[in-house]
């Protein structure tokens, strides 16, 4: 997969991921995250140990018709979502900014802080905000489980010791991942998967830190009942490494 080739889009996709590495130093940065089965896509994911920010750029180019669906969207999966204005949004007339130096636009639904949205501006190749608080609204873990790949959901029922069919399908894997296991460990587990596929655009310094680490990051003991799983879980197919 590709990104866009614009100078504008570059310019502001390289200056989010520059605040981006300052506020989460040891996260994966990767670019194009496919969400609810592709019916929108984040423009990056900043993927820690324990949170999934999604960020939107929103150019000068841009429009912002599709972004109150794409908000809606990403927080159905993520712990932070950020929309990464240009300056030209951010200057509309009925601006304001609030005690934490977020703007927010008070007649704009998307733009207030209570859409669920913090706010970066970008202006002269550099953005500016502050991380989202500590506090977050939590995402839906069964759709968190669906961002992954059919071969990551079975490496996850494998390290959570779910058992599994010889073909299972990913409904019956969700389901029973959500049965057997608690909310924080599904979530771990999700990130660490994401924070080792292997993505088209990414920071392959920070990947190949995780990847000498990752073999037994994910938590979970032993469920009753679990069937041996195979030596190695397996691997992505080329239908799932298609973009």
């Amino acid at each position: 997969m590709s990104l866009p080739t614009g100078t504008a889009e570059q310019e502001i996709r390289t200056a989010a991921e520059q605040l981006a590495r300052r506020y989460w130093p040891s996260a994966r940065i990767v670019h194009e995250l496919n969400v609810e089965n592709g019916i929108s896509r984040a423009d990056i994911a900043v993927i820690t140990a324990d949170r999934l920010i999604l960020m939107e750029l929103k150019s000068e180019r841009d429009t912002l018709d599709r972004l109150p669906n794409q908000i809606e969207q990403f927080t159905k999966v993520a712990h932070h979502v950020i929309v990464v204005a240009h300056r030209k949004w951010c200057d509309s007339p009925g601006w304001q900014t609030n005690n934490e130096g977020q703007p927010f636009l008070p007649q704009a639904p998307i733009f207030r802080p209570s859409a669920g949205a913090t706010v970066w501006e970008y202006s002269e190749g550099k953005c500016k905000g502050n991380a989202p608080h500590a506090g977050c609204s939590w995402p839906w873990t069964a759709r968190m489980l669906n961002l992954l790949w059919n071969s990551e959901l079975q490496r996850v029922c494998y390290v959570l010791r779910v058992a599994t069919t010889k073909r299972p399908t990913r409904g019956a894997m969700i389901d029973d991942l959500m049965r057997l296991c608690r909310a924080p460990e599904l979530e771990q587990a999700v990130l660490a998967q994401l924070r080792t596929r292997q993505f088209a655009t990414d920071d392959a310094i920070q990947k190949r830190k995780d990847d000498a680490a990752e073999a037994t990051t994910c938590p979970g003991a032993k469920r009753p009942g679990a069937s041996t799983a195979p030596a190695q879980a397996p691997e992505a197919t080329a239908e799932e490494t298609a973009p």
